[in-house]
């Protein structure tokens, strides 16, 4: 019996192992210490090793009497010194008899100080009030103590609150200090905190307190944290009136000593007029340590000019110093030397203009402009200092006529575009400019297909609005994004009789009736539209979709989806310029399998993969919507303007070119997927593959990669020999082929072959880079298998050995050799490593197998080569 006792309670110990806050009862003893009557103790003790969360149970009663006991309620934890249980309102845990009949019930959350302990007691003490009367039989009954296995120790919680940046850094922070923002905006300023923790048992609780905690706001009240990942919070600051505003960000979880607080600043101003000038123009001289002290709005585009006679200055030593303050801190200086050239020959104007754009430090609120003259007296014109200076338009028409800018000519990359009030221009070609200010009452309206890029700011005034118009494809599924931030689904519904759309959104790991993951269509109209998520449309016809409103903010977040069933998440770009896979790399590094997106071929019906690697420019399309797969948890995609790219021919491509591609085509129609080679990857399924995904057209054949019982549409693999089975689909019997791509790409002495097992033959893809086959219906995955082979002459530093190749497969040896080296392989023999010969083949044409079941083993092989053994050439055999 005592075995069986032992067997259940391992038994009991590893469960509760693995059900960490599953609550138990624990063993314990009791006694009395004096008796009840005379003030003494019923003491409970036991054990609360690896335990926390502990409740006390037990049941009080006694009979009436006019002499009053109390019993209250005390731990020790060295059996000699008692200390009080006290509530949740701080006040001690008592039972008092009376002169009825009493009977009480208590459950009581033990302190934090008994958690972990090797022994803890736990007394009711009595004590015996002034009076007198008989004893009142007092009670204790039903005592019980349930804990959880605490999985920490013991260990307290740590929270770690980290800011991430514009650049997608992250650094740990105390204060949150927002950007000096003008009153109105377009979008209120929000930060992005990164939430990390150890030893969390709950949910992390997120409260923000304060005297202007009205001005700021977070996205979710508590965030789940697994210990060894993060969760995102964004903060965002709306204020509502002028000023300086602070509030605390507080985060609190169980167990946690104190709440973690960030100090969170904010600070704004009534914006100002543009072209304001915030200096005085009349000024004519300036002295040694002239200072301007201007107030700015952080991260603003501002222009600082005045004019001067060149040769008054030349000679003198003349330095400007412009420093940044957040009111009395100095956040960023720097210093510019005027150095006079050649003389003014302008007899009609014989000024200099000292003209320069500044963009003011992040969060500060005040510029510091100081003159060094080295004593000497500058005579000045035309000070100025506000927004630079804009070109302006003056009639409504097409942004691509010179006749409706002031000054003459249409707007370039360096120019800040000023829409007058009521004036509506037409993006009629592809529009490219620093920053965009919309006047009363103004529109913007883009043409289909037309790009309208915007490195910087675009500001709204009251009544304008940017409209954009996207054509559909008909009778084919489109993926898109929305590039206002406010849209509804009604902007789908058709616009021509007799036309029909369907609306629809996938919902990652949301399975619907149809057991996929894409949702019922849409039909509410109201449906909002979210920056950043991607969305499927068919239209029967073809369709002119207008979005109109505010285009998305410069920095949109998307919060990706991740369930263990399924991670894919349909996302897209939200501006009206395409985007540069480098530029963006930084912002999906990582957080998606393969840093892969997916595209689908419209037209095909399937979906082809695009690395996001840093190294070559790919450029997403504007408005597209395409498929990523999540790494794991609590990540988001960060779609930023500034990742836009303007296209430059020849400069860029809409796939990749610096990976392998092996295509399945029919006919014309063709479908492929992508391999590379990464050290730090393996041979099995890990952060740098990708799954395929697969489309629904039956006519189109589809390719993967089987590794592992994983079907891959990216699979990178860390060194050679690689082998890789292929499988392929179609839905009817067709003549396919199979295409390697981007050979140019493969280093020296590399090659692949293309194992077809059905015709016991091997292609040099090298060579014959097209395979021919006919392909039944249905799955295809024993047939063909890719070998990827570096010569031994890259191993040996031996020109004897270029173009010869030794490999393992599985249980077999191959040897290759080629046709490019004047020495030939005469026989093979492998040697196992205890040095006994397993083999020895004379060696015929082409791929050459030798007869031998090979376990999995280090192996040594010695070809010989125009009568010369080369020996000891290491094989595994995995």
């Amino acid at each position: 019996m005592k075995k069986l006792s032992l067997t259940l309670y391992l038994l009991f110990s590893l469960l509760t192992l693995f059900t960490y806050s599953q609550s138990s009862d624990v063993n314990i003893e009791t006694h009395y210490e004096g008796n009840l009557k005379a003030n003494g103790r019923l003491i409970v003790s036991f054990s609360s090793k690896k335990q926390e969360n502990i409740i006390f149970n037990s049941t009080i009663s006694s009979k009436g009497s006019k002499q009053l006991y109390s019993l209250r309620l005390q731990y020790s934890l060295d059996k000699e010194k008692w200390t009080d249980v006290l509530d949740t309102r701080a006040k001690v845990i008592e039972f008092v008899s009376a002169r009825k009949i009493k009977t009480s019930s208590f459950k009581v959350n033990l302190p934090e100080a008994c958690e972990n302990k090797d022994s803890v007691w736990v007394s009711w003490r009595s004590t015996r009030h002034r009076g007198s009367g008989r004893y009142p039989d007092l009670n204790i009954r039903n005592i019980s103590v349930s804990s959880d296995y605490d999985k920490y120790l013991g260990k307290k919680p740590e929270i770690h609150v980290r800011l991430r940046n514009q650049e997608n850094n992250v650094t740990k922070i105390d204060n949150l200090v927002y950007n000096h923002t003008p009153i109105p905006y377009t979008y209120p300023q929000s930060k992005r905190l990164v939430i990390s923790g150890n030893y969390l048992r709950d949910n992390v609780k997120i409260t923000i307190t304060g005297e202007d905690d009205k001005f700021f706001k977070t996205d979710i009240s508590k965030l789940k944290i697994d210990s060894a990942g993060f969760g995102i919070v964004e903060i965002i600051y709306a204020p509502l009136k002028v000023g300086s505003h602070t509030a605390s960000l507080n985060l609190t979880t169980k167990k946690l000593s104190k709440p973690v607080k960030i100090n969170l600043v904010g600070s704004s101003a009534k914006t100002v007029d543009l072209n304001s000038n915030l200096l005085d123009e009349r000024t004519k001289q300036v002295i040694d340590k002239t200072i301007y002290r201007i107030p700015v709005f952080s991260e603003m585009d501002y222009q600082f000019k005045f004019d001067y006679l060149a040769d008054e200055f030349k000679g003198k030593d003349i330095t400007i110093t412009y420093k940044w303050y957040r009111d009395i801190e100095l956040l960023f200086e720097m210093e510019d030397r005027i150095v006079c050239g050649k003389k003014n020959e302008d007899k009609d104007n014989p000024h200099t203009t000292y003209c320069t754009p500044i963009t003011s430090a992040k969060t500060s609120n005040f510029l510091q402009i100081e003159f060094s003259t080295s004593g000497n007296k500058l005579n000045i014109s035309n000070l100025y200092f506000g927004s630079p200076t804009l070109k302006r338009s003056i009639a409504s028409g097409l942004w691509s006529d010179e006749n409706i800018w002031e000054p003459k000519g249409v707007p370039v990359m360096e120019d800040f575009v000023s829409i007058s009030p009521k004036n509506k221009i037409r993006v009629d070609d592809d529009v490219v400019c620093s920053m965009l200010v919309l006047g009363d009452s103004s529109n913007v309206i883009i043409d289909a297909g037309k790009m309208f890029y915007i490195s910087g700011d675009i500001m709204y005034s009251r009544g304008s609005w940017v409209v954009v118009h996207q054509d559909l494809v008909p009778k084919r599924w489109n993926y898109i994004s929305s590039p206002v931030n406010d849209s509804k689904a009604l902007i789908y519904s058709m616009r021509k009789d007799g036309n029909e759309t369907w609306l629809m959104e996938y919902n990652t790991g949301v399975k619907s009736k149809l057991k996929d993951y894409w949702s019922e269509y849409i039909v509410d109209p109201n449906h909002r539209l979210i920056p950043g998520r991607g969305y499927a449309v068919y239209t029967n016809d073809k369709l002119d979709v207008i979005y109109e409103g505010i285009l998305c903010d410069s920095r949109v977040n998307y919060e990706l989806d991740y369930t263990e069933k399924d991670s894919w998440n349909l996302v897209g770009n939200p501006f009206t310029a395409p985007l540069s896979s480098k530029k963006i790399f930084e912002d999906i590094d990582q957080k998606i399998q393969g840093n892969a997106i997916f595209v689908l071929d419209r037209e095909n019906g399937v979906y082809n993969p695009i690395i996001i690697d840093g190294k070559e420019e790919v450029v997403l399309p504007s408005m597209q919507g395409f498929f990523v797969e999540s790494l794991r948890e609590n990540t988001e995609i960060s779609f930023q303007r500034k990742h836009q790219y303007i296209p430059k021919s020849a400069s860029y491509h809409w796939s990749n070119h610096n990976y392998l591609t092996f295509s399945i085509n029919k006919g014309s129609k063709s479908e492929y997927i992508l391999m590379g080679m990464d050290d730090n990857s393996k041979y099995g399924f890990d952060k740098y593959d990708a799954h395929k995904l697969f489309g629904n057209s039956d006519e189109m054949p589809e390719i993967y990669f089987k590794v592992d019982n994983q079907e891959m549409a990216v699979n990178v693999f860390p060194s050679y020999p690689a082998c890789f089975d292929i499988g392929y689909y179609i839905g009817k019997e067709a003549y396919l082929s199979l295409v390697l791509g981007n050979l140019s790409i493969l280093p020296m002495g590399v090659t692949l072959f293309l194992e077809d097992r059905y015709d016991n033959r091997f292609y040099n893809l090298c060579s014959q880079s097209e395979i021919n086959f006919n392909a039944v219906k249905g799955t295809t995955e024993d047939r063909f298998r890719v070998h990827i082979l570096k010569s031994l002459e890259g191993v040996f530093e031996n020109d004897e050995l270029s173009d010869i190749y030794i490999w393992s497969d599985k249980s077999k040896i191959m040897v290759y050799d080629g046709e490019e080296n004047f020495h030939t392989i005469q026989s093979i023999r492998v040697w196992d490593k205890r040095r006994n010969n397993i083999i020895e083949q004379d060696y015929k044409d082409g791929v050459f197998i030798l007869n031998h079941i090979f376990p999995k083993e280090s192996y040594l092989v010695d070809i010989l080569i125009d009568d010369v053994w080369i020996e000891n050439i290491p094989v595994e055999v995995k």
